[in-house]
Formats: structure tokens, C-alpha cells, sequence
């Protein structure tokens, strides 16, 4: 019994501290629960390949999304460009999204000029209702858009959340971070990296 509790325990840890899992089956439940994993997303220095599709070295994937706060279509030729992005999957249940984006928000604020912050929701696992008070609550300054149908989960071959991308101005994935970024100072390397991105 002791040893079940200890596992239980160490499993919210993890979940809390690197990624909320979820599942490959198919992004179609609104509500998220039925798609919801007990797997942990890892950081990006032990895991293998993050993502199965979108990864370092390779061009992007394409992909048109609704641009949550203005119902605007947004692919992402459009956001190619002068700066490099930093595009941040996330959704509202999950706790360590919840606990890296004053983070991200912060770094937005700062280094909004050099660098393209996006943020991505997976709301064919969430809803548009609880992800639009999501960005009320943190006052989130950057373009979110909203993945209703679960096109970019399939295409970008999502395996937890957060999972957060650095992609040139050129279109090139420049690295993938899967699960939170845990400080201030971690989102501060990201945004160095992404403007060392050409």
C-alpha cells in the first residue's frame, strides 16, 4: 500500500516538474479527458527525438490555424520572416503550461522586438472557453492560435505538453523542448537561442 502511494506521488511530481502526457490515438475528445496520459513529457536533453515529425535541422511543417483571440486564419509562411519563433504548445489543464508561462509572457514582454512568441493550444484536447481565460489570466501579449481540429497535434506529432519550438525565420526547426521550461533563466536561453537562429 506505502509503495503504491510513493509511485502515485512520484509520478504528480514528475508530471508537475517536466510535461503532462498525451496520447497519440487521435486529437477528437473536446473535453481532453479520454486523451490524457499518464506519460510525463522529458526535457529536451534526454529525450531522443521530442517530436517524430517536427524536428532539428528540418524545415517546419506547414499548418493554418485560427488565431484564437480574432477567429483570423494564420499559417505559418505568414509568421516566417524577420524573427525567428518561439512557438509554444500548451494546454489549459496542464499544470506545468500553467506554471512556465508568466515566464514566457515575461520573455515576450522583453524580447517581443527580436523574437516571434506564439503560442499554440490544443484545443481539440481543451476547449476554446477555458484556453481563452487561460490567456486572460496571464495576460498572455502574443498571438495564440487555436489547433480545433487537431491537425497540428497529428502533424507535428505531439507526444506531451508543453512542448515548445524554435523555429528560424527561414522555417528551419532550430530545437525542440519538450515538457516546462522550469526558470526564467531557461526561457532567457531559448530566446538566445532562437535570435542566434539565421
Amino acid at each position: 500500500m506505502r509503495q503504491g502511494r510513493w509511485l502515485a506521488a512520484a509520478l504528480a511530481a514528475v508530471l508537475l516538474t517536466a510535461g503532462c502526457g498525451v496520447s497519440q490515438g487521435g486529437a477528437s475528445n473536446s473535453a481532453g479527458e479520454a486523451n490524457r496520459s499518464a506519460d510525463a513529457g522529458t526535457n529536451a536533453a534526454t529525450a531522443s527525438a521530442p517530436s517524430a515529425i517536427a524536428v532539428p535541422g528540418h524545415p517546419a511543417p506547414a499548418f493554418t490555424l485560427t488565431n484564437l483571440q480574432t477567429g483570423q486564419s494564420v499559417s505559418l509562411s505568414q509568421l516566417l520572416g524577420s524573427k525567428p519563433i518561439i512557438l509554444n504548445v500548451w494546454a489549459s489543464w496542464c499544470q506545468p503550461c500553467n506554471a512556465e508561462t508568466p515566464d514566457l509572457v515575461h520573455a515576450a514582454q522583453q524580447y517581443g522586438q527580436q523574437v516571434q512568441f506564439v503560442g499554440v493550444n490544443l484545443t481539440s484536447l481543451d476547449s476554446a472557453d477555458k484556453a481563452k481565460a487561460f490567456v486572460a489570466k496571464y495576460h498572455v501579449p502574443y498571438t495564440v492560435l487555436s489547433d480545433a481540429k487537431g491537425t497540428f497535434y497529428d502533424t507535428y506529432g505531439i507526444t506531451a505538453v508543453p512542448t515548445t519550438y524554435v523555429i528560424s525565420p527561414k522555417g528551419i526547426v532550430v530545437a525542440v523542448h519538450t515538457g516546462q521550461i522550469v526558470s526564467q533563466q531557461a526561457v532567457t536561453a531559448i530566446v538566445k537561442e532562437a535570435m542566434s537562429a539565421t
